[in-house]
């Protein structure tokens, strides 16, 4: 059992002639004896390493995915989140599309904060923010408390004059 698994393991060029098709048996050296393996012989499972995922389309196409989130990946879809939720809120203000913003982002959540210093520039592309403010806007500001993760953000907004 274990000792052909392993002969069969060290013979990986004609292990795969058999799954790909391209030969009907193959013939190893098991100790000094040959050893006749055929397809119908070996049981294929691909196991894809931690944190992969795969789909196997056939034994010569697999696909495989890092599902793995990087720390620059949660933070990238934190600020992707953000902008949604300004976005929204740019809605609710009946802002028009055009309007470039006034915008202050206020949390206690290190990582939204983090988010928001990484990626300023494309959260102020996305919202058409044309002033970042950092004290309360007042006036008629639109403002809105929303949850990212179950972590706190307010926003605050408003059509800036430029």
């Amino acid at each position: 059992g274990q000792t052909i698994k392993i002969a069969i393991e060290n013979n990986p060029a004609m292990v795969i002639s058999l799954l790909d098709g391209s030969k009907n048996e193959v013939i190893i050296d098991f100790f000094g004896t040959p050893l006749t393996i055929i397809k119908a012989d070996i049981t294929y499972t691909p196991s894809p390493p931690v944190g992969w995922v795969a789909v196997g389309l056939g034994f010569k196409t697999q696909v495989m995915i890092d599902s793995r989130i990087t720390p620059e990946l949660e933070l990238e879809g934190l600020a992707r989140e953000i902008v949604r939720h300004v976005q929204t809120a740019r809605k609710d203000a009946a802002l028009e599309m055009d309007d470039r913003i006034a915008l202050r982002l206020t949390t206690d959540a290190p990582k939204l904060l983090d988010a928001i210093r990484v990626h300023r520039d494309y959260i102020a592309n996305e919202t058409l923010v044309s002033n970042w403010a950092t004290d309360p806007l007042g006036g008629l500001s639109h403002t809105v408390e929303v949850k990212i993760e179950g972590m706190v953000l307010t926003i605050e907004l408003k059509k800036h004059l430029a």
